[in-house]
């Protein structure tokens, strides 16, 4: 027949338990150390992507801004160009308009300036 090992007659070495124990609590020390390590790590890189995304996205938007801001230097020195451009038109016009009413020959100046039918200045 068969007999069942009586563990409480076992015995063990108390010397040999407590450096087994030991052992084995330096183990996991060791294991949470790795594991505290590559957390860290992991937040170390993770952080750096966020940083450097963050500094191409800014010197993206510096970009654009710049290509923004030339643009409308632009449109406004374009809109002032074309204002001038109206309003030395329609003085012309007024002008013009002035001595046809005064009966005074304005050919030459129609000549002069370009017609004024096609819109030339």
């Amino acid at each position: 027949a068969h007999s069942f090992p009586l563990f409480t007659e076992t015995f063990i070495d108390e010397k040999e338990y407590d450096r087994i124990r030991q052992k084995q609590k330096e183990f996991w020390r060791d294991e949470l150390n790795q594991q505290l390590v590559t957390t860290k790590m992991l937040r170390n890189i993770e952080e750096k992507k966020k940083r450097d995304h963050a500094l191409k996205m800014n010197a993206e938007n510096i970009i654009t801004m710049k290509a923004g801001r030339n643009e409308e230097v632009q449109r406004l020195a374009n809109q002032g160009r074309e204002m001038v451009n109206h309003w030395d038109r329609e003085c012309r016009l007024k002008a013009l308009k002035k001595q046809i009413v005064q009966g005074n020959d304005v050919v030459q100046d129609v000549v002069q300036h370009g017609t004024m039918s096609r819109g030339g200045t």
